[in-house]
C-alpha cells in the first residue's frame, strides 16, 4: 500500500516537471520566433540581455 502511494507520488511529480519542460521550450520557441519576425534590441536595459550575450550572431552582429 505505502509503494503504492509513493509510485503515485512519484508519477504526480514527473508529470510537473515534463509539464514545466514544455512550457520553458514553449517559452523558448515563443522567444526565437518572435525573434525572427522582430530582432532583439541588444542594449543595456534590454530583457533579452542575456540571449545577446549567449546568441550575438542572431541580431547579425
Amino acid at each position: 500500500m505505502v509503494v503504492v502511494l509513493l509510485l503515485n507520488e512519484l508519477i504526480q511529480s514527473l508529470g510537473h516537471f515534463f509539464n514545466s519542460l514544455l512550457y520553458m521550450v514553449f517559452i523558448l520557441f515563443c522567444i526565437l520566433f518572435v525573434n525572427r519576425t522582430a530582432p532583439i534590441e541588444c542594449t543595456e536595459n534590454s530583457a533579452a540581455l542575456f540571449w545577446c550575450n549567449y546568441y550575438p550572431t542572431i541580431n547579425g552582429t
